[in-house]
C-alpha cells in the first residue's frame, strides 16, 4: 500500500485540480485516522508539508481573532496562545 507521501508525490504529477488543493487518499482507504494522523504530524515536523499560520491572538483576544475568521479574506491558520 502506497504512503500517504507517496500519494502526494503521484498527486503532484497530475493535472489540475489534483496538485492545486485539497487532500488526495487514494491507497489509505483502510488506515485508521490514528495513522494517518501520524503520517500527517511526520509530514509536517520534517517540513514536506507546510501550514501557513495568518494571525495568532492572546487567549485574551479571541473576539478579534473571531472577527478576523468572520471577514473570510484569512489565508492560514488563526492561532490562539494560551
Amino acid at each position: 500500500m502506497p504512503s500517504l507521501s507517496a500519494c502526494r508525490r503521484s498527486a503532484s504529477r497530475r493535472p489540475s485540480p489534483w496538485n492545486v488543493r485539497g487532500a488526495h487518499t487514494a491507497g489509505r482507504h483502510n488506515a485508521t485516522a490514528r495513522e494517518i494522523q501520524e503520517e500527517l504530524v511526520d509530514l509536517v515536523g520534517s517540513g514536506a508539508v507546510e501550514i501557513p499560520i495568518a494571525a495568532t491572538f492572546p487567549l485574551y483576544r479571541v473576539v478579534d481573532a473571531y472577527a478576523e475568521l468572520e471577514q473570510r479574506h484569512t489565508q492560514g491558520k488563526i492561532i490562539l496562545i494560551p
